[in-house]
């Protein structure tokens, strides 16, 4: 499996690598055929929906990669060119200056992989697009730019990684649907809305302190949530636990008659 480049403004998880070893690894066929028509030079300015006029003052800006040889001939672009050109379209809708965005076509340009320097982090993203992943290119104030999956940088906030800091998210699915006639299209999961006993259930697991939970059901709803917790060892007050018990119960084993276990259920109902 590839190892990544360190980027510690963006958080990956384990299946970043997996999917960063399927796109490099290459040995479907298919796949490699993908990248083929995705990579290839073969379409025209008119092709996409800018004018000549932007496309050249843009290449010459270094917004958009030029292929040809001493800047002779025709220009010529690719599908993955196209795709980009969309997301400079987003990001001049926001006022985004042209040396920022020159930033940020440096930062998606740079390589994926230290061992595969031929891939960049844009042509991976727009692989996920194409499975359906939701794919958004983060940019900050200072150009600093990125690819990451929705997971990623939500995952990446929690963990603080650039909480501070202002940034844009342009979504790559809809510049790849724009170009690719509908594909790229992202399946976002149906977030679910918990229950105030289901939040309680979690809130009780969070805190760590029992030993087990039983959630008692009437009519196929939560009813009841009845914690265990067990105490070993001669070190508790017995009337103090009782004290914080709303409704529920003690059992307690008495040896040489000292109490070497108490189990303490504590019962509580939920709406």
């Amino acid at each position: 499996m590839e190892e990544p480049i360190k980027d510690f403004k963006i958080y990956r998880d384990d299946s970043w690598l997996k999917l960063l070893s399927d796109y490099v690894g290459g040995e479907v066929a298919p796949l490699e055929e993908l990248k083929k028509q995705l990579s290839e030079k073969k379409l025209s300015v008119k092709d996409s929906d800018i004018s000549y006029r932007v496309i050249n003052h843009w290449m010459a800006e270094g917004l958009i990669s030029d292929a040809r040889v001493e800047e002779k001939g025709w220009r010529k672009l690719s599908l993955f060119d196209l795709i980009w050109i969309n997301a400079i379209v987003e990001m001049r809708k926001f006022g985004i200056p042209i040396p920022t965005l020159r930033q940020a076509h440096k930062g998606i340009l740079k390589p994926i992989s230290n061992r595969h320097k031929d891939y960049n982090s844009f042509e991976m993203g727009v692989f996920l697009c194409l499975q359906h992943e939701p794919v958004y290119l983060v940019v900050l104030s200072d150009g600093w730019a990125e690819v990451a999956r929705k997971k990623d940088i939500e995952a990446s906030l929690q963990l603080g990684f650039f909480l501070e800091k202002s940034y844009l998210l342009i979504s790559l699915n809809r510049c790849c649907e724009n170009v690719l006639k509908g594909s790229g299209k992202a399946n976002y999961p149906i977030g679910l809305v918990l229950n105030a006993a289901e939040l309680e259930a979690i809130e009780l697991i969070r805190r760590g302190e029992l030993d087990s939970l039983e959630i008692i059901f009437k009519d196929g709803k939560p009813q009841t949530l009845k914690q265990h917790i067990k105490k070993i060892g001669a070190n508790f007050d017995l009337n103090e636990l009782t004290q914080k018990i709303e409704y529920g119960e003690i059992t307690a084993k008495v040896q040489d008659g000292v109490i070497i276990l108490a189990e303490v259920s504590n019962s509580k109902r939920v709406q």
